[in-house]
């Protein structure tokens, strides 16, 4: 008696509800009669209370005959997630359960999840069998101020650990016993999205912009046995595993929520654009329909898993959601509104009826995943043998009631197991805890009957039709609770791309052996002069100045103009034969009144000027070639060098690239600046990216650079104000191109992108900025003056650039040769100049 209401107190502690006294015991009003029950006898009361209230732990305990674990499990030792797990852990700590609907109970209990929220790490799983649904708690995992705020977590149905990311860039493993390890840490960077196979984790970090690999076995203590596989992913957020049909990593998915989708291979190789026309936050993939989900700010998109087509929005809330994450459990879509502090379940079965429900409300989601157990699962196995027989005396009672009951104490128990047995671990025990196989489950068991050594009669053609007890070895026609794994009869051939051109009727001719000769690219701007001349001018006779001849600063230094001389000028010969030779030569002409003087008559009117360095109006066109080194350019930052020579082989022969400039470092910024200062602009840059160098895929053109104290200092910046047009190529084979300000308040920032174009090294192109006004204009041509890429953009924005500037050049890189740069002062044509 004692036992019993000292553990019962225990149990219920300060949550209990109204509660009343039968015979010396406490008692639960109203929650432990059945409709139409006997009344029981008074020694009945203690053990049906203790079962109870303890959510049937006593029971298990007495199936299993262990008194120790019943001590433990009465004194509230034992864990929410398995009564095989002591609460050792310090983590262990509890949640209030938050208010979801009945469809979310029922579905968590079925489908347990890892959630995550205000930086904190949750399993739904509840601590007992309480009464009343508001007694539940939650078990917290993973507290943010521990090893920072959980960002997402992953798990896999072919390993007994889980993984979450943190915003410290840390990687931390949870066990069964949801113990938890750190198994790496990126130092500096941000852990975003996340996910593994069976021995392997895989995240990607948005701080670094980078996706990193490592064992789910690390070392005790090793944090630092992990592996960078992508670099140069600006902002990537999310990383997902396409599996193979052994648990292995297949191909991976990755979301850049200014970028796109992107697809790669285990190793980091082989990255390719899968759809750049989206702006992705997580991803979410269903094998089963081969579908791929993906987050928005506003809503859910899916479309065909291997070719990205048959996009479908297929949940839209808004943009004051904030939609950040979506995983994938059971036949539901969980998609955490961060916004809002919901977690949906979106129905995404085949089922014509729409089965979407709130799971969650809990402070700022993020991720989640469902939450696999190793533990065995509690659900006895179906009977093999013929069914047993009917208990010979009815039992007095029903032999179960709902789940907060016992059995009822009958007389003599039937043979049949009874269907009601705690769980030994959460989770979803009426699942298959493996993937089905094409050979026949293994003889688990002897025959019910020992069969005779002789057959008992011949054989008959027809079934027999109770089952036998052996196992069958043919599928039941009956479907699978899952769907199955088994191959199909012939590998799916992925889509072929449409032709870019109908295939003509005839051959085409023979190949040229010569160049092609170099197009000239499309003029930037109106003739000079209004009427054409007649015929070509021929080359200029001597070098060009440095710069302009400047205007003179003065008036003529005589007053007047000196006479003409007087006397004719000697003739180089003799007019006649002299009559007779002189005494003596004459060293010079005798001077005669009327030539001119060697030296000026007077003093200078004034003293002269130095002669102007810049000139006081800029030109109109401003060309330079890279043959030597420019006055009027001048280095910003690192080092270049000009008069470069580089080679391809094309087209069977070599071609040679002259007066070619680059900076001579590879890991830094390298800006070249022009000194004419101009406000309203067009800058075109010549340039070309070497063959088989992956390093330093950005090529840089400034415009209205200008040094000041309050600019941003590093990247293209550089202490200057300016707008800046990158283009940036990806893995070799695309690119984009996108706006930048260095603004006057010291920002450093993206503008807009484009989408993603095809891109070849060893080409020519040429990159194209405009500015006039506010109004920003960067485009891409080939050589042959074919445009390629555009995009526009109205810089009304805080710290905009309004004063004249230089134009610039630049990457970071050493392996962009430029060829030539030019500047339009378009001040002429707006009739500013």
């Amino acid at each position: 008696k004692n036992f019993w209401s000292h553990r019962l107190l225990r149990c219920r502690g300060a949550h209990s509800h109204a509660m009343r006294s039968y015979g010396g015991y406490v008692d639960i009003k109203d929650d432990v009669e059945a409709d139409g029950a006997a009344p029981r006898a008074s020694n009945w009361r203690p053990l049906q209370i203790a079962f109870g209230v303890c959510g049937g732990v006593a029971l298990l305990i007495g199936m299993t005959g262990n008194r120790q674990a019943a001590a433990a499990a009465a004194a509230g030792q034992l864990d929410a997630r398995s009564p095989a797990v002591t609460a050792s852990n310090s983590v262990l700590e509890p949640m209030k359960k938050s208010k979801k609907s009945k469809k979310g109970q029922e579905f968590l209990l079925e489908y347990p999840i890892f959630f995550t929220t205000d930086g904190d790490l949750y399993a739904s799983y509840t601590e007992g069998n309480a009464l009343a649904d508001d007694d539940d708690e939650y078990v917290i995992v993973a507290k943010g101020d521990s090893h920072g705020a959980v960002i997402d977590v992953a798990s896999s149905a072919d390993s007994c650990y889980s993984v979450a990311s943190t915003d410290e860039g840390t990687i931390i493993r949870i066990d069964s016993g949801l113990g938890i390890k750190k198994l790496y840490s990126t130092g500096t960077g941000t852990a975003a999205g996340l996910d593994m196979t069976k021995d392997t984790v895989y995240w990607a970090d948005s701080d670094l912009n980078a996706i990193f690999k490592g064992s789910i076995y690390t070392p005790m203590h090793e944090t630092l046995n992990k592996t960078e596989i992508i670099t140069s992913l600006p902002d990537v957020n999310d990383v997902k595993i396409l599996q193979d049909d052994a648990g292995d990593c297949e191909t991976l998915y990755i979301a850049l929520p200014e970028d796109g989708l992107y697809t790669a291979a285990c190793n980091g190789k082989s990255l390719e654009v899968f759809k750049d026309d989206v702006k992705p936050k997580s991803i979410a993939l269903d094998t089963n329909m081969s579908k791929i989900y993906w987050a928005e700010t506003g809503g859910v998109y899916k479309a065909d898993l291997h070719t990205g087509d048959n996009v479908v929005k297929v949940y839209d809330r808004g943009a004051s959601a904030d939609i950040s994450w979506v995983d994938i459990t059971g036949n539901m879509l969980l998609i955490s509104l961060t916004g809002l502090d919901k977690v949906y379940a979106l129905d995404i079965s085949d089922s014509d009826d729409d089965d979407s429900f709130f799971v969650l409300s809990v402070t700022a989601p993020h991720g989640t995943s469902t939450a696999f157990t190793c533990t065995p699962s509690a659900t006895p196995t179906a009977y093999t043998t013929p069914k047993p027989t009917a208990a010979p005396f009815a039992t007095p009672s029903p032999t179960h009631f709902v789940k907060t009951h016992p059995p009822s104490p009958g007389v003599h128990p039937t043979n049949a197991p009874s269907t009601y047995a705690p769980s030994l671990a959460p989770g979803d025990t009426g699942k298959p805890s493996a993937k089905p196989s094409w050979s026949p489950t293994t003889f688990s068991g002897e025959p019910t009957v020992v069969p005779s050594p002789a057959p008992s009669g011949p054989p008959s053609s027809e079934p027999t039709a109770g089952p036998t007890a052996e196992p069958t070895y043919k599928p039941s026609p009956a479907p699978t609770y899952e769907p199955t794994y088994a191959p199909s009869a012939a590998p799916t051939p992925k889509p072929t791309y449409k032709p870019s051109y109908s295939p003509s009727a005839a051959p085409t001719g023979e190949p040229s052996y010569g160049p092609t000769p170099i197009p000239t690219p499309k003029p930037t701007h109106r003739p000079y002069t209004h009427d054409p001349t007649s015929a070509p001018t021929g080359p200029p006779s001597y070098e060009p100045s440095p710069v302009p001849t400047p205007k003179p600063t003065h008036k003529p230094y005589t007053e007047e103009p000196t006479p003409a001389p007087s006397t004719a000028a000697p003739s180089p010969k003799p007019t006649h034969k002299p009559r007779s030779p002189s005494e003596a030569p004459t060293s010079r002409p005798t001077p005669t009144p009327g030539n001119p003087t060697l030296k000026p008559t007077f003093k200078p009117v004034k003293k002269t000027s130095s002669p102007t360095v810049m000139p006081t109006v800029m030109p109109k066109v401003t060309d330079f070639t890279f043959c030597r080194h420019h006055p009027m350019l001048h280095t910003t930052s690192s080092h270049w060098k000009v008069n470069l020579t580089y080679s391809v082989y094309k087209a069977g022969a070599l071609q040679n690239y002259t007066c070619l400039t680059k900076p001579n470092q590879f890991d830094e910024s390298a800006v070249l600046t022009s000194s004419y200062k101009m406000m309203n602009t067009t800058v075109n840059a010549t340039w070309l990216k070497e063959a088989d160098v992956e390093d330093g895929q950005v090529m840089m053109v400034g415009v209205r650079a200008e040094a000041s104290d309050d600019a941003y200092q590093d990247s293209y910046c550089q202490g200057s104000v300016k707008y800046i047009c990158n283009v940036e190529s990806y893995s070799l084979s695309h690119a984009k191109v996108k706006l930048r300000v260095c603004t006057t308040g010291g920002d450093y920032y993206q503008l807009t992108s484009s989408t993603m174009t095809s891109f070849s090294t060893d080409e020519w192109y040429i990159t194209s900025f405009t500015a006039v006004g506010d109004h920003l204009r960067c485009t891409l041509f080939d050589l042959k003056g074919d445009e390629l890429m555009k995009v526009n953009y109205h810089a009304d924005i805080d710290g905009k650039v309004t004063d004249a500037g230089g134009a610039e050049i630049g990457e970071y890189s050493n392996s962009i040769y430029f060829k030539e740069l030019s500047a339009t002062d378009k001040s002429y044509f707006y009739g500013q100049k």
